[in-house]
């Protein structure tokens, strides 16, 4: 029997230091992000279930703890 895998999209953040025409997230650095990665990535595995994070929203890198994710 194969294991399920479960997918999560998360809007990241909606902090961006950009200015990009085509997107609907603006210039704002002021707003932090609502979930940090270290606390998804704990309460996804503590369900015991693998997982498929799709990542959205504004710029990843202004995201603490989004590099060792």
């Amino acid at each position: 029997m194969e294991e399920e895998i479960f997918t999560v999209s998360w809007f990241i953040t909606s902090v961006c230091n950009f200015n990009c025409g085509y997107c609907f997230i603006s210039n704002n650095t002021s707003v932090k992000p609502l979930v940090c990665a270290h606390t998804l990535t704990d309460a996804l595995r503590r369900t015991g279930k693998k997982w498929i994070i799709e990542i959205t929203g504004g710029e990843p890198f202004m995201c603490p703890g989004f590099i060792e994710l």
